[in-house]
Formats: C-alpha cells, sequence, structure tokens
C-alpha cells in the first residue's frame, strides 16, 4: 500500500533534466533542435535558401558577411515511468521492493506535476500495461490507484 504523505517532503526537490528534450510540443525545456525559439543560441553564416528575415542586419555591417541568428527551441518534457510488478518484487516485510519502486515512481510523476511536465506510466509483469502521457493530479491518483492494485 502507497502511502502519499510523503510527497509532501519533496518540495525541496526539483526535476532536473541535463540532457536536452526531443519532443515536438513547445514548452519551457530547451531542445536538440535549433529553430525558432526565443533563445539566442549562435550564429551561422548565411547559406542559399536561408530564410532572410533570419539575417542579423548589424553583425552584417560589422563584419561585412551575412550571418543567420540561430534561436533555441523549447520544448515539452514527457517523463517515463517504468515499474516492475513480477513477483521478485514482493520480497521484503512490511515493506516490499515494489512498495519502494512504486513510491520512488509517485515521487518522480509529483515532481514533473509540479513543474508542469506529463508523465507516462508503466507497469510490466506478465504483461505490459502503458498508461497514457497527461497532466495533473487527477493523473497521479490513478497511478497511485493502480499501483495499489498490484499484488507482485
Amino acid at each position: 500500500m502507497i502511502d502519499t504523505s510523503f510527497l509532501d517532503q519533496l518540495t525541496r526537490f526539483n526535476l532536473v533534466v541535463n540532457k536536452r528534450v526531443t519532443s515536438n510540443l513547445a514548452g519551457p525545456r530547451k531542445s536538440i533542435a535549433a529553430g525558432r525559439g526565443s533563445t539566442f543560441k549562435d550564429f551561422r553564416i548565411y547559406a542559399p535558401g536561408d530564410d532572410i528575415r533570419l539575417i542579423d542586419w548589424r553583425v552584417y555591417a560589422r563584419t561585412d558577411n551575412l550571418y543567420i541568428r540561430v534561436k533555441e527551441e523549447e520544448r515539452n518534457l514527457t517523463v517515463h515511468i517504468i515499474i516492475d510488478g513480477s513477483a521478485s518484487m514482493g520480497f521484503g516485510k512490511p515493506v516490499s521492493k515494489f512498495d519502494y519502486a512504486s513510491m520512488i515512481g509517485v515521487g518522480f510523476a509529483y515532481l514533473a506535476l509540479r513543474d508542469n511536465e506529463k508523465f507516462q506510466f508503466s507497469t510490466f509483469a506478465d504483461q505490459l500495461e502503458i498508461f497514457q502521457p497527461r497532466r495533473g493530479m487527477s493523473h497521479l491518483a490513478a497511478m497511485v490507484q493502480h499501483l495499489n492494485s498490484i499484488k507482485p
């Protein structure tokens, strides 16, 4: 049985992502793609076919070369949480390995929601159960309810 009272203790933690996001949806996280975001990334030399609206005319005035201002796109993050529900996770009394794994998964989901990110969770034992990515505390409550129904 998962006790969610520990979530109050997570207020001092943040979800830190060191890698850039590859999502297609716009959001606050840095993307691996250069594009039309709001954050300046770099200059690159103009190549035929580039949009002339992206030329930085101030740099051209200083260097006499055409440069494009490259911006960094910002994307949304989807946190994927996968929890093993097999019989081996039933080890341990009074709290099993499955309970600990579930609490860690719920903690990561809570941190993602607090940063207004989506999370997708999956459980597996004999078969894989996938719950679609969503935002909102109701999705977290559904996750806890599902995890409480699993008996490894």
